[in-house]
């Protein structure tokens, strides 16, 4: 059988064209096989990022677990759990604070995204300190502002530092935007919420210029806040290298940071399995959803504003 001459030469372009496509193909994969390299590792770290996050969430949580045993079995006591908290607010939280806004490179920073997280904080805190003290009978600002530090303040040393550097690696950028989104609560926010509480209070007790000076007064001489700021400082005067003769004293004591700030979450739990009833879990809910998922859209709105 004889084909058509239009019908061979219109196989033949067919099959050119495909011979053609393949070996492009292959020249791409020859001449651009990083990119594939890319892709198939991107993957893998992915997969091994992932890997990592299991150990660390067991890491905290088992941390937490044996505070709790210890405080529990009283083997840690109310006085010896408060010396603890004290050096962990007091000396470790402050002085790794201070090493890592000592030595971080603000020019790598997205001040945009910064912005934006800024700006979900104080939409969030407002809000609720304006729905809570608008809905709640008898309106108390106090409670309100409580709310508000709840919905906007978060564990971002104690749980967040290990889940990152697990997922990410300690020298990602990510780890050092939590340096600088933690400050937001702590010098802006929450003395905003102190201020509020301390109102409330001194409607009833009728002594509220005391009350904010000693609100202001333990703002200014909190070792974190003081830390921040010289953190920030000294990155500008040493241009971010901490000298060689401080580094390793520094870094002990912020070491120290990780284990003892979950350990000491489990000793606080001690003793207030009560709230945790019908009528405590209520707004515990609300807050995980404001916290969660709230501020997660808001952000992401606010960053692709």
């Amino acid at each position: 059988m004889i084909l058509p001459i239009q019908n061979i030469c219109s196989c033949n372009i067919r099959e050119t064209k495909a011979m053609d496509d393949l070996s492009s193909d292959l020249h791409w994969l020859e001449v651009d096989g990083s990119t594939f390299e890319n892709i198939t590792s991107g993957d893998s770290t992915e997969t091994t990022s992932l890997a990592n996050l299991f150990p660390a969430l067991v890491q905290i949580f088992l941390t937490i677990l044996v505070g709790y045993i210890a405080g529990y079995a009283n083997i840690i006591t109310t006085e010896q759990a408060n010396g603890l908290n004290i050096f962990v607010g007091k000396f470790s939280l402050p002085v790794m604070l201070f090493m890592s806004l000592f030595k971080l490179d603000f020019s790598t920073i997205d001040w945009a995204f910064l912005l934006a997280v800024l700006a979900t904080k104080v939409v969030i805190f407002f809000g609720v300190v304006l729905i809570d003290f608008l809905s709640s009978k008898p309106r108390n600002c106090g409670r309100a502002a409580m709310f508000g530090i709840f919905c906007t303040q978060s564990n971002d040393f104690g749980m967040g530092l290990p889940i990152l550097y697990a997922v990410y690696g300690m020298d990602n950028i990510f780890v050092n935007y939590l340096y600088l989104v933690a400050p937001i609560s702590l010098l802006f926010l929450n003395p905003i919420g102190f201020l509020l509480m301390e109102v409330s209070k001194s409607e009833k007790q009728g002594s509220w210029k005391e009350t904010l000076s000693k609100v202001f007064t333990g703002i200014l001489t909190n070792p974190v806040v003081f830390m921040t700021f010289l953190g920030i400082v000294c990155n500008f005067i040493f241009t971010h290298k901490i000298p060689d003769v401080f580094e390793n004293f520094l870094q002990a004591l912020a070491n120290a940071f990780t284990a003892t700030a979950p350990f000491c979450l489990g000793l606080s739990l001690v003793g207030n399995s009560g709230f945790f009833k019908a009528k405590g879990l209520v707004p515990i809910f609300w807050i995980v959803v404001i916290k969660s998922l709230v501020s997660a859209v808001f952000n992401r709105t606010f960053v692709y504003f």
